[in-house]
């Protein structure tokens, strides 16, 4: 196991486990990881580790934008960037998003909001052609916390060889 691995599932665990706990990423946990990310890569392969915080930065953002995730997540996103490279963070965030589906369908079923929810997407969908731009607010009894569905994805990717369909 590499040391890039090894540090990528140690903060993707350590955040996954602050999240549920608390509902939040630490600062200090992500910026960290994005440093140690970036010095290791320097020392392996400079290219990886810049072409993968960049990319992890663009989707953080995206997703961020739109009311996806938030700031812990997606800074959590830009270190496994710069940890894994571009390729297995995609996957990591591909994976993250199908296993988020079913816990936040019940979180909103349980919840008796679905035809709300329905409601809001179709704003969401007008007002994105209309302005470009989307960002939908819930409720924070309906926020689904996503740090440690991306750890169980990161543990996924990184342990089954078979999940890494990019690299």
């Amino acid at each position: 196991m590499t040391p890039n691995i090894a540090f990528s599932l140690a903060a993707a665990l350590s955040a996954g486990i602050c999240d549920w706990w608390t509902g939040r990423i630490p600062n200090g946990l992500t910026y960290a990881a994005i440093a140690v990310g970036l010095v290791l890569g320097c020392v392996s392969n400079p290219e990886t580790a810049l072409w993968g915080g960049a990319s992890g930065a663009a989707v953080a953002l995206l997703l961020y934008t739109v009311g996806s995730l938030g700031g812990g997540d997606a800074k959590l996103i830009v270190a496994l960037g710069t940890l894994l490279g571009a390729s297995r963070m995609i996957e990591i965030v591909m994976i993250a998003i199908a296993l988020s589906v079913l816990p936040a369908m019940v979180l909103v079923l349980r919840a008796g909001l679905f035809r709300t929810l329905v409601a809001h997407l179709r704003l969401a969908v007008m007002n994105f052609t209309a302005t470009g731009a989307a960002r939908m607010r819930f409720e924070p009894s309906l926020r689904l916390r996503f740090g440690p569905i991306l750890a169980a994805s990161t543990v996924l990717v990184v342990c089954i060889p078979s999940l890494q369909f990019l690299s």
